[in-house]
């Protein structure tokens, strides 16, 4: 009985994904998944979308990133033929790879990769490190730890392990930690009719939005 309510309650849940999909979907007609033939697949059923990122990096920008995205898109008028390929974090950022752009699309994609160096992966606190142990990913200390006693808990289910302590936990996450401070500001290397310069773009505005979104989240809790 139980895993049948389990089950009734992921249909609900997957449900409630479609439609929320398709009413993305019809925005944003780029976040819809293609296959090698740059066609949509026949057994498409909005499911989900390229629009998947990590809850953290979801939760602190996603949804202004796709907005910012979207606009820029129709601004350029790409809006039938602009399309993603593939959404990954790789080396602890988020990687967004796409068709052809707008140089102002790049530059939002770029912006994005930079800010997600030192946002939380796992809830999106922002000013976080970047954590180089095996797997490389900015985590606050509070999502690091409750992934460490995570592991433990599968670990001690197969072998008997004497579970760290806070502070051990605490010394671990201060060894691999980078730099917390998001960059307000990004260097990028554009070509014209006279060579290459170096470009610096200020992105303090969406920093801004990024902690006083985290601030008003937690005073809401």
């Amino acid at each position: 009985m139980k895993y049948y309510r389990i089950n009734k309650k992921n249909k609900r849940k997957l449900k409630r994904t479609k439609i929320r999909n398709r009413h993305l979907a019809k925005k944003y007609p780029w976040i819809i998944p293609r296959n090698w033939q740059d066609k949509i697949p026949k057994d498409y059923d909005y499911s989900y979308t390229w629009w998947e990122l990590p809850t953290g990096w979801h939760k602190a920008f996603g949804q202004m990133y796709l907005e910012e995205l979207g606009e820029a898109v129709e601004e350029a008028g790409l809006k039938n033929k602009f399309m993603i390929y593939e959404i990954k974090e790789k080396y602890g950022m988020l990687r967004v790879y796409t068709s052809g752009a707008s140089e102002k699309i790049f530059n939002i994609i770029d912006k994005y990769e930079y800010i997600s160096e030192n946002v939380c992966i796992g809830c999106g606190k922002p000013n976080v490190p970047m954590i180089n142990e095996s797997w490389i990913s900015p985590w606050c200390f509070d999502c690091y730890k409750k992934n460490w006693r995570s592991s433990e808990r599968h670990i001690s289910k197969h072998r008997e392990i004497e579970k760290a302590s806070d502070e051990q936990i605490k010394n671990s996450y201060d060894k691999y930690a980078g730099d917390s401070q998001i960059a307000t500001s990004y260097t990028t290397r554009r070509y014209d009719k006279d060579g290459y310069k170096d470009i610096v773009y200020d992105i303090s505005d969406t920093v801004e939005k990024i902690i006083n979104r985290w601030n008003k989240r937690r005073r809401n809790g």
